[in-house]
């Protein structure tokens, strides 16, 4: 019989935020895992790299725009 335990790899979640109605890149947008003071911003370019585990959501928040 064979036995396995499995753990929650962090993984590194990248990407860029924009604005939807202009599609220009946003800089400073905070990005934080739900839940926790664990987070982010975006670059000038609006690039962000975070790691985050399974099951963790991200909320986005900048002044101007909902999260």
């Amino acid at each position: 019989m064979l036995s396995q335990s499995v753990y929650a790899q962090p993984k590194t979640v990248t990407g860029y935020v924009t604005d939807a109605g202009t599609n220009e890149t946003l800089p400073g947008v905070n990005v934080i895992i739900k839940g926790t003071t664990t987070g982010t911003s975006t670059d000038a370019n609006g690039y962000f790299s975070i790691s985050v585990s399974a099951g963790q959501v991200l909320v986005f928040t900048s002044l101007g725009y909902t999260d």
